[in-house]
């Protein structure tokens, strides 16, 4: 059973402040005896505060509001309650209507420009169009709107863009994707102070943490909405938590609680007019009484569900219906009805998210950070084109500027004496100085981004600990940026981590750790491999080809060295394959190293993959895993200045390995950092420890 994402929560109504005392009731009080123009203004008031509690109510007032801003010949009036009217019609789950009535607010010539306004009316658009299926369409409107938006400067509806590109990315069950841009959008409204826009990311983050099969993580998230909606009474946030609620409550088999949350979802759906809601709450009644085998209440809802999903013309919810639809056949052996719904499913998915509609939804992502990340892609190979050249700087300096400015000095003392020619030294040199400094300050900024950048590609701790009880992270760089990376991936009951060491550090080291990343994504997110010595071939196969790695002369010699596991969470059984790098497996006090196999990944002259070895292991509650890159062990210190090499990190970790992983992670940093003392650090820091729960 799917939880519901619901785009709506997402939306920042336009030009709406309304206070405790600015009540729909209070408003309508005020509306006998007033003139023409101030009536106008009520209208669209009360149709306002009550969007979210009656959208049915607030179109009426919208409609009257129209028809009167239209006798007034009243543009600003006209343009406003056809957007009030859009907005309603949206939360109504009128999409077709709603699509019509923002486009006639755009046609209307205001008496002054309204970006804002204009940049909220292609967002309403856009979420009616993807609630239509119409998902290129939805993402031009994206586009349209957000471009506006960080012109604008706005931050606020920035993340309202991000959000509901989570969406599109969740209803293509790419849950990591859309977990990432709801993450991302979240210190965005907790900067601005929007606690409505907080709680719908809350209610969002739960449902992709349902989708995780998560339901304590996701129960929380949902709370912390709920408590917000219940303090607004916002009738279409609480059934939206009160629905998935539910759905994690049923994952748990505590089916009493999980009728009473879906039954309080349906009849607020009912009472505020929320038929796309109502649609889901029916569909998931139908998949329960279909699991208890109580086939007719079953086919009575799902096939008002089904209805409701062809009035408001919900693609998503269609699929999801038909979906149903086929498994509750099946389960009634009624193999007939199951190929004619499945039949329905397969033509209702083909038009939803094709080829192209994948494509362009990843444009949509690259909009809002490919200008940075493209940007610090270019900082990052600038400056290793500066590395090279500050290495032939103090050569150039000294072969070709100071003989020229000792030349240049003679001949000012000869023509103009020594005091003028100190002032001009001084001068040039002055400006020299401050040019050289600014592009240094320049570089410096730009990688420090690059460096966030980088950061944000990484799998965050909140969602690595969604599945993981207890681990840590030790990630020192050597620069600013770094060539070490750590990948982390879950596969059903399956969770795939990695600790790569990419050739070099800093800039070029960081330039290899994208490449890695996206083709260790690309194995496991879109091939769906988690056989480890297969992902270390896929990975050894794509390095080769991209940097073009064979016999070619002009191909470059990088590559990374990594320990990559799997690790079933049900049955505890650890699979791993390393280039290089091992993995060691601490038990009963006792440490196993696997060893890895000597292929370097992406050096392969004949452009042929090296194979390699996965080693298995079954583990138990307490087991300790560690994987790490070489920086730790090759790090020069002590009293003698040599390396700490291997043997007395493994004894550091046979003496913490019963501590808390935070702790470990603690001790482990304060142990590098009183080796390296004052010495400078050689290479990039990575160690990964992981306890088995």
């Amino acid at each position: 059973m799917r939880s519901r994402l619901s785009l709506i929560l997402f939306f920042f109504v336009p030009v709406i402040a309304i206070t405790a005392q600015d009540k729909a009731d209070s408003l309508e009080k005020l509306l006998p005896g007033t003139s023409d123009t101030a009536r106008l203004h009520l209208l669209l008031r009360i149709g306002r505060a009550y969007n979210n509690v009656n959208p049915t109510t607030a179109s009426s007032y919208y409609s009257q509001a129209l028809e009167l801003a239209l006798t007034l010949s009243d543009s600003d009036g006209v343009k406003s309650s056809q957007r009030g009217l859009g907005l309603s019609t949206f939360l109504r789950g009128d999409y077709l209507q709603a699509i019509e009535h923002e486009k006639k607010a755009l046609s209307v010539t205001g008496s002054k420009p309204d970006p804002i306004s204009e940049a909220d009316t292609y967002t309403i658009i856009g979420m009616s169009d993807f609630k239509l299926g119409k998902v290129d369409q939805s993402i031009e409107m994206y586009k349209k709107a957000l471009k506006i938006y960080r012109e604008q400067n706005d931050v606020q509806r920035s993340s309202m863009i991000l959000n509901n590109m989570g969406s599109l990315y969740y209803q293509q069950t790419r849950y990591k994707e859309a977990l990432d841009l709801f993450l991302q959008s979240k210190p965005l409204k907790e900067k601005v102070g929007d606690k409505k826009g907080l709680a719908s990311i809350n209610m969002n983050i739960a449902t992709i943490y349902t989708s995780f099969d998560s339901m304590e993580v996701s129960l929380k998230y949902y709370q912390y909405a709920l408590d917000y909606y219940l303090q607004k009474n916002d009738s279409l946030g609480m059934a939206g938590c009160y629905s998935g609620m539910g759905t994690d409550y049923l994952k748990l088999k505590d089916y009493k609680t999980a009728f009473g949350l879906k039954q309080k979802a349906l009849e607020i759906a009912r009472a505020i007019g929320d038929k796309s809601m109502v649609s889901h709450v029916l569909n998931d009644f139908g998949d329960i009484y279909s699991l208890q085998n109580d086939f007719p209440k079953a086919e009575q809802f799902l096939m008002e569900a089904l209805g409701m999903a062809k009035e408001t013309k919900d693609i998503f919810q269609l699929v999801q219906t038909y979906s149903s639809l086929v498994k509750h056949y099946k389960r009634k052996n009624d193999l007939a009805s199951a190929l004619k719904y499945t039949q329905l499913l397969s033509a209702s998915e083909d038009s939803l998210f094709n080829e192209k509609n994948s494509h362009v939804l990843s444009e949509i992502k690259s909009r809002y950070d490919a200008e940075q990340k493209q940007s610090a892609i270019d900082i990052l190979k600038k400056d290793r084109e500066l590395d090279e050249v500050r290495v032939k700087k103090n050569d150039t300096w000294r072969a070709v500027l100071f003989p020229g400015l000792a030349l240049f000095i003679l001949v000012v003392i000869v023509l103009l004496g020594r005091n003028e020619l100190k002032k001009r030294t001084s001068r040039a040199l002055q400006v020299r100085n401050d040019l050289l400094s600014q592009q240094d300050k320049e570089i410096t900024e730009s990688i420090e981004y690059a460096l966030s950048i980088q950061r944000s590609m990484l799998p965050s701790h909140e969602y690595i600990s969604g599945y993981l009880k207890e681990f840590f992270v030790l990630n020192r760089p050597k620069d600013i940026v770094s060539g070490d990376f750590y990948f982390f991936e879950a596969i059903g009951d399956r969770v795939v981590f990695s600790a790569v060491d990419c050739t070099g550090h800093g800039v070029p080291g960081a330039l290899l750790s994208f490449l890695g990343m996206d083709i260790l994504r690309e194995a496991v997110r879109k091939k769906n491999m988690n056989d480890p010595a297969g992902i270390l071939g896929f990975l050894d196969h794509q390095v080769n080809q991209r940097l073009r790695q064979s016999t070619d002369s002009e191909s470059v010699s990088d590559g990374m060295d990594l320990a990559l596991c799997s690790i079933d969470l049900k049955t505890r059984v650890l699979k791993y394959a390393g280039s290089f790098n091992p993995a060691w497996i601490i038990s009963n006090g006792k440490l196993e190293e696997i060893k890895p196999d000597k292929h370097a990944i992406g050096s392969n002259p004949d452009d042929k993959a090296d194979t390699f070895t996965s080693h298995e292991r079954q583990l138990k509650p307490g087991d300790c895993i560690y994987i790490f890159s070489d920086g730790y062990a090759d790090q020069f210190g002590g009293r003698a200045g040599k390396k700490f090499k291997y043997k007395p990190l493994q004894q550091l970790l046979l003496d913490i390995h019963h501590r808390p992983m935070h702790e470990q992670q603690r001790v482990l940093d304060d142990a590098y950092q009183n080796w390296k003392g004052d010495l400078f650090q050689v290479d990039d820091v990575l160690v990964i420890g992981v306890r088995i729960s």
